[in-house]
């Protein structure tokens, strides 16, 4: 059976894979506070060679165990940013940082700050993505002039080469992105594995890319420039000025038309930058991107707003050259930007000369090739078994899409005044339609009675059989599925699935996050409706021992979503 959060990253096709950073101070890097940590030489001032393509850094986070859990544990749900405050800000900040020692490279240093990261799909509470901030308790702690640290677990990625395949093509077409290699981190002595190691864009990361540090920087995560999507912008410099002059230029330039519109945009953006952006977006086929999902990227307005000063950089590219089924996509046009440029019969020839450019100039099969068997040479030897399997598959499927892919990007170039624009990113917020109230009283691995009530848009449904069974789930023996199943009088089935994990069947209350209510057409074993619902499940009792009774009521909402 399948989650409510299977079927929700399916639809997002994985979306929103990185969560949010606090803004930043003025300043991220200064003196070290105890000289005798010693820096790798004046030429490694900003940390380059932390960052060497044939380096896998050696990390350890020494915590107390306590303190460890409560980091791993720490999560955020699907309505925590789509439910009732959805779009109208910024996703809260879900994860708060814990001191620990942290050794890299064989240097310790005491007192660091070790936090939690992710958005939704890239959550773990066994391989949780790591942010280390070494001046957060200790002032002007560095190392090797970093003060921040990015570690992704790339649970998107079983190859774990996408990040660093991807942010290597946008620097060398032109485009300001983050270095990046990788991790093995061991937490308390236990060997976490893999992870993959990216720069943080942070004031030392302006000040290597722009003249001055001291512009806006906004992350855009389900942000676009047009109403009811300009809320989720989240400042990260100079957050506590409220203008976002950038943000509302760029808005303001796009409320007009054909080459109105195209002027008002050439005198705030470098749309030579954002042309060679956009197009390395669909080369790479980046749907998580800005123009494709309206999410995971960057804007930069350098102080001087004078002329062309807004720049757009990528973000969270984990999720790499997965193609539709008819093949690659020539241009995404999912967002504002995008598409009022594609529409833009001269923008689009632009688009066109700037993926051409790319073509001849950054991209060449044989060399992604050969940097993917590099990267599998250097990281092989760090893949745990449990992951050897998916590994190697996700490797496979990198490589047949970039084999044939500069061939087939110009073709598609040929066609490309014929291409029919995307539909615009559809707003993703949830809305409360309706309520459940249950109660179940059956058996660990069996079934036993239920009562069920279901409110939907204020009409109250009827059933006429109820029964109740508690189950492993297929998909992770960790967790189980309290199931109450109704049958309607023409036949058809509702089928209420409440995911807890096996190690919670005990006497108490747990949130239900992501339950889902499926509906059955007679006689079909395939669901045609599927209902998202949250809320609170009380068991008075429960075991996971065979045969043992489990014995609880659950209240429940039901929210209406933009997928099924």
């Amino acid at each position: 059976m399948r989650t409510f959060m299977f079927l929700l990253f399916a639809a997002l096709a994985q979306a929103a894979c990185t969560g949010g950073d606090t803004p930043l101070e003025a300043s991220d890097a200064g003196p070290r506070q105890d000289g005798s940590q010693a820096d790798a030489g004046a030429n490694y001032a900003d940390g380059d060679w932390l960052f060497e393509p044939d380096l896998v850094l050696e990390v350890s986070i020494d915590l107390p165990s306590e303190e460890w859990d409560e980091l791993r544990f720490q999560t955020r749900n699907v309505l925590d940013i789509l439910g009732e405050t959805c779009a109208q800000g910024p996703a809260p900040q879900a994860f708060t940082y814990r001191p620990a020692t942290v050794t890299i490279e064989g240097e310790s240093f005491s007192d660091v700050a070790v936090r939690k990261k992710g958005f939704l799909g890239s959550l773990s509470d066994t391989k949780p993505s790591l942010k280390i901030k070494m001046n957060e308790f200790v002032t002007g702690q560095h190392f090797s002039g970093l003060t921040r640290f990015t570690f992704n677990n790339a649970k998107q990625d079983p190859s774990y080469v996408n990040q660093c395949i991807g942010y290597d093509l946008f620097r060398r077409a032109g485009i300001p992105a983050p270095r990046c290699n990788f991790a093995n981190i061991h937490v308390n002595g236990e060997d976490l594995g893999l992870f993959v190691h990216v720069e943080s864009i942070k004031k030392p990361y302006l000040r290597n890319h722009f003249a001055s540090d001291e512009g806006n920087l906004y992350e855009g995560t389900l942000s676009d420039f047009r109403e009811g999507w300009t809320k989720t912008f989240e400042k990260k410099t100079n957050s506590t000025e409220p203008a976002r002059p950038e943000i509302d230029q760029i808005s303001e330039a796009l409320e007009l038309e054909g080459d109105a519109m195209r002027d008002a945009l050439d005198a705030i953006v470098d749309m030579d930058a954002f042309m060679t952006f956009w197009a390395m977006e669909a080369l790479v086929a980046h749907h998580d991107g800005y123009s494709g999902n309206s999410n995971n990227f960057y804007v930069y307005g350098t102080p001087d707003q004078s002329n062309r000063n807004i720049t757009f950089m990528p973000w969270g590219v984990d999720n790499l050259f997965r193609d539709s089924p008819s093949g690659p996509d020539v241009a995404l046009t999912r967002s504002l930007m995008p598409q009022a440029l594609f529409d833009h019969s001269p923008s689009r020839d632009e688009y066109a000369a700037a993926m051409s450019e790319i073509l001849s100039t950054t991209w060449e099969d044989s060399e992604v090739l050969a940097e993917i068997a590099r990267m599998e040479s250097l990281i092989r030897p760090y893949v745990q078994p449990q992951e050897e399997a998916a590994f190697s598959q996700g490797l496979g499927a990198i490589r047949a899409s970039v084999t044939g892919r500069e061939a087939a990007f110009r073709a598609a170039l040929d066609d490309i005044a014929q291409e029919t624009p995307n539909e615009l990113m559809q707003p993703l917020c949830f809305e409360r339609k309706g309520s459940i109230a249950t109660s179940f009283d059956t058996v660990w691995q069996g079934s036993g009675a239920a009562t069920l009530a279901v409110v939907i848009d204020g009409s109250a449904l009827s059933f006429v059989q109820l029964s109740s069974v508690a189950v492993p789930t297929e998909e992770d023996p960790s967790r189980a599925f309290i199931a109450v199943f109704a049958d309607f009088e023409d036949s058809s089935r509702a089928l209420l699935l409440l995911p807890v994990d096996i190690a919670a069947l005990a006497p108490g209350t747990i949130e239900i996050e992501d339950g889902i209510l499926l509906f059955y057409p007679p006689g079909s074993e395939d669901f045609d409706r599927a209902e998202f619902v949250a809320g609170t499940m009380t068991l008075d009792t429960a075991s996971s021992v065979d045969g043992e009774a489990i014995i609880g009521s659950a209240d429940l909402d039901i929210w209406n979503t933009p997928f099924f």
